[in-house]
């Protein structure tokens, strides 16, 4: 493949040039790889060459606006059900809260995926807990443990033992999910099995879990996009 390079606006900027046979005009593409020179069969490359250098401006503004919307997207993180801006400070502090809409991370840079996934796991076993301990002071049911498990297979289980697991990646869902989740697992306290008396117990611990359980469904392979 052949390259050109633009150095008149900034830093010296490779573009790949590619033939096609469905062209009909030269032309310029921007992808999230780059900046491409789109040139039919039999077109003259010193053309194209021309045209990509009165374009140099508008490719640089183009592939500028690409990288802040992919940094944007990939700074943020859904928490429960709600959309987070990500800051980071690289710093030799080891400190993370979260705001109104903001998650604050102070680390350094090669700590900063590992530092918000426990902050992350510690976060959902809260939530968990309280959610338990309410649906089983509600509903009269009694469990041993809970804890947060790293598991790509399962998103929660219940012991005959009465321990309670969670795959931390729900932290990511919404908080109708987590209900949801925490619904059927606890149902398994009493019915270790999903008959139709296991789908009537999570109705009674949780009424609205039908569509809960609908998007954990569609939307659970997504779950683990998040700090991949």
């Amino acid at each position: 493949m052949e390259f050109i390079t633009l150095d008149k606006y900034g830093e010296p900027q490779s573009v790949a040039v590619k033939r096609s046979s469905q062209a009909k005009h030269i032309s310029i593409r921007i992808t999230h790889k780059g900046a491409e020179l789109i040139l039919p069969l039999k077109a003259n490359l010193t053309k194209g060459y021309n045209f990509l250098l009165s374009k140099e401006y508008w490719i640089r503004q183009k592939l500028r606006r690409n990288v802040i919307h992919t940094q944007s997207e990939k700074d943020r993180i859904s928490i429960l059900g709600k959309s987070y801006q990500i800051i980071h400070t690289d710093s030799s502090e080891n400190k993370i809260r979260l705001q109104d809409d903001t998650l604050e991370v102070s680390c350094s840079n090669i700590l900063k995926k590992i530092s918000i996934e426990i902050f992350l796991k510690k976060t959902l076993l809260s939530e968990i807990k309280t959610i338990v301990e309410n649906f089983a002071k509600k509903h009269n049911l009694t469990y041993s443990k809970i804890r947060i498990m790293e598991n790509v297979t399962r998103w929660g289980s219940c012991s005959s033992q009465g321990n309670l697991a969670f795959n931390w990646r729900i932290v990511f869902a919404p908080m109708e999910v987590l209900k949801y989740l925490v619904a059927h697992e606890m149902a398994h306290l009493k019915e270790m099995n999903h008959s139709k008396n296991f789908w009537q117990l999570v109705e009674n611990i949780y009424p609205e879990y039908q569509s809960a359980k609908l998007w954990l469904k569609r939307n659970g392979r997504n779950l683990h996009s998040y700090l991949s």
